[in-house]
């Protein structure tokens, strides 16, 4: 597989653009300018054959992260790296300060992997202003000056700009899209043309208003069986055999007045999803002696759902619970800088 995964780290606005004015004008050969407006939901960007989809509703994060003081963490939270987790979410405070950025600047984001093409299609209030994305770039050109050689380009409604080989484009204030060359020209096409396919084999297929975070992967487009039974031998779980037959898996968070998190798999054949649900279950029955007090007691919280080739898991917690976790940030947490750790983790090893 040769995903490249260089453009993830922008999704915390890490490499945006410069800061020197360009006439509107198009060159030969150059796509249209860009469309004012669009029947196309931000969604819909995503491109058809993505093989990985995933999405982040930062805005509803803000909404609803508990209003807790700070205390110990446990479980996974406790073992995160705080140092740099810290460093990350400072940075963002810095920047969003320095620019003046609206607290609603990031609102949700939308993620989408093919095997060799990535997009990020993101929103919220300004993310795609020009003002905007060249502050920031003045601001990241102090620690990185590569950021400086780029140029935000006045495009139609909007503007567009190049960084080391990834596209993006942002038709108006609270639009902003990006990523390999191929995903990024398809997304504008699909923009102004009005007409967007989407990556609907891997959207959820249940409507949810309190879904918060989402991300699903289609194992049987995305690895062989020989290369998912490779890992499952290096991860030294060869002893689950069935779980080579898995086609698709999917992570649902779900965060309202209380939150949610369910992570599901379907099988290429039942008795292969029998077979995973019956050692899961005697794994919740009597769990294995080696975990940690708190893992022993997540363990026991789980539900387990088995229908037909589908098996799934939930963890049902309140908002406290899931802050203690490592899950979700805190009410002041969440309202200076996105809280999910995973992806602030990811932002810093990438």
């Amino acid at each position: 597989m040769h995903v490249g995964l260089r453009f993830v780290p922008l999704v915390s606005l890490l490499s945006l653009g410069c800061d020197r004015a360009a006439p509107p004008t198009t060159a030969p050969g150059a796509p249209p300018p860009l469309a004012c407006r669009s029947s196309v939901d931000p969604e819909q960007l995503l491109p058809r054959d993505a093989v990985i989809v995933g999405h982040y509703d930062m805005a509803r994060e803000r909404r609803f992260a508990p209003d807790v003081s700070a205390s110990q963490t446990a479980g996974p939270r406790s073992i995160l790296p705080a140092k740099e987790l810290e460093t990350v979410r400072l940075a963002g405070i810095g920047l969003a300060a320095a620019c003046g950025l609206d607290e609603g600047f990031l609102g949700e984001a939308w993620v989408a992997i093919e095997r060799e093409e990535g997009l990020v299609v993101a929103t919220g209030k300004g993310i795609g202003s020009g003002e905007d994305l060249r502050c920031l770039q003045r601001q990241l050109g102090r620690w990185n000056e590569d950021v400086l050689e780029s140029t935000i380009v006045d495009d139609g409604c909007g503007v567009s700009f190049e960084y080391e080989g990834l596209l993006a484009f942002a038709p108006h204030d609270d639009l902003l899209v990006f990523g390999t060359k191929g995903a990024a020209e398809r997304a504008r096409r699909a923009w102004s043309t009005g007409v967007a396919e989407g990556a609907s084999t891997l959207m959820p297929k249940r409507r949810s208003g309190k879904r918060y975070m989402w991300a699903a992967a289609d194992l049987s487009a995305l690895l062989t069986p020989e290369e998912l039974a490779q890992g499952l031998t290096d991860a030294d779980v060869e002893e689950l055999d069935p779980l080579a037959a898995v086609h698709s898996v999917e992570i649902e968070a779900e965060l309202g007045r209380r939150y949610s998190l369910r992570v599901g798999s379907a099988f290429r054949a039942e008795s292969d999803a029998r077979a995973v649900a019956a050692v899961v279950q005697a794994w919740i029955d009597a769990p294995p002696p080696w975990l940690p007090e708190w893992a022993v007691a997540l363990v026991r919280e789980l539900e387990l759902r088995h229908e037909g080739p589908r098996v799934a898991l939930e963890l049902p917690l309140s908002r406290r619970e899931a802050h203690r976790l490592g899950l979700l940030p805190s009410a002041v947490e969440a309202r200076q800088a996105p809280g999910f750790p995973w992806l602030a983790l990811a932002a810093v090893l990438l």
